[in-house]
């Protein structure tokens, strides 16, 4: 499964990018889980905190590259 944050103002806009993820899952046989949210600082650093959390649990193999 991947996680996607969307960080878009107009409905309409976040459901056509829905509509296309929907489609892309379809045709490539891809699970999304997507988050929904609007432009505000809170919830970008939401999106950031996400992003970080994710990239955390990936191991890297290059051990210069750990932090």
């Amino acid at each position: 499964m991947i996680r996607i944050g969307i960080v878009e103002d107009d409905d309409a806009s976040a459901a056509l990018l829905r509509d296309h993820l929907r489609r892309y899952e379809q045709d490539h046989d891809e699970k999304f889980h997507e988050t929904v949210m609007l432009r505000r600082l809170d919830q970008q650093l939401r999106v950031n905190q996400l992003m970080l959390d994710h990239v955390r649990t990936v191991k890297v193999p290059n051990r210069r590259l750990r932090r």
